[in-house]
């Protein structure tokens, strides 16, 4: 959701919002952004939230290699079955 409709959201209807990413191949959430991450001055713009616990998260390039947490990639995660 663009920052902008959900800060106008989160005052027009006066409701915290929650936000859960996952993957069918991991069978359930693995991030998330709380209502706290949510509220003024922060801003979720393109973030899938922090990893719950359990979940190991890697940060790769097209080809595999491991980013330091500054570049931007794709993301990787494994987590207990």
């Amino acid at each position: 959701m663009p920052p902008d409709l959900l800060m106008r959201a989160m005052q027009v209807m006066n409701v915290e919002f929650s936000q859960g990413y996952g993957m069918t191949e991991n069978t359930g959430m693995t991030t998330m952004l709380a209502a706290e991450d949510h509220k003024p001055p922060v801003i979720p713009d393109a973030s899938v939230g922090r990893p719950l616990a359990g979940v190991e998260l890697k940060i790769v390039d097209g080809g595999g290699i491991a980013l330091s947490p500054v570049r931007s990639a794709r993301c990787g995660s494994s987590q207990p079955r």
